[in-house]
């Protein structure tokens, strides 16, 4: 019995010993999962953040558009107002010194979105020359509507995209989102 409590008095302190060890051993601080959890959190925060810096972007890129499509309506009204609204002699180039240097590729008006396609701004003369375009081809289906709804109500003449007239935002979203490279025209007087 003796021997027997020795035994167990040796196996407690052992075991004791063995906690201590363990307890030494045990880390604090983060697991695998909370880890994962808080990992998880990030990306979720870092992909919203993202989206609403790229929503905002084009945003302005659209604004940029609309500012420089408003010149060149303005500009090509004044160059050619003493001519009573006779736009046959309008060409590509009347209209270079019309829009901020940044929106100009050598001879070329282009849009925000010219580095990822070959989206440019075109004038012509239209309908027996009384009226002029301006063409916006390549657009992203969203700066199409963005941009399009702009000039909708009266403030263009008429507003075509997908080669349709439409009269209100939602035949305009509706043939803009036909394409991802969509095309916007825009008929003034």
């Amino acid at each position: 019995m003796v021997k027997n409590k020795a035994q167990e008095e040796k196996k407690a302190k052992k075991e004791k010993k063995v906690r201590k060890i363990h307890l030494k051993n045990k880390q604090s601080g983060f697991g695998m999962t909370e880890m994962l959890i808080v990992i998880g959190i990030v990306m979720v925060v870092i992909i919203y953040l993202l989206s609403k810096f790229l929503t905002a972007t084009n945003k302005v890129d659209s604004s940029k558009v609309v500012d420089t499509v408003n010149s060149i309506q303005i500009g090509v009204n004044q160059m050619f107002s003493t001519s009573g609204g006779d736009y046959s002699t309008l060409t590509g180039s009347d209209i270079v010194s019309l829009v901020p240097k940044s929106m100009i590729n050598g001879t070329k008006v282009v849009t925000p979105w010219y580095g990822s396609n070959s989206t440019e701004i075109k004038v012509a003369p239209a309908n027996a020359n009384k009226q002029f375009t301006v063409t916006l081809n390549d657009l992203p289906s969203a700066a199409c509507q963005a941009i399009g709804a702009n000039y909708l109500n009266g403030v263009a003449d008429s507003v075509s995209a997908a080669g349709t007239v439409v009269t209100g935002v939602t035949a305009l979203n509706g043939k803009c989102a036909e394409s991802s490279k969509a095309t916007l025209i825009l008929t003034f007087h």
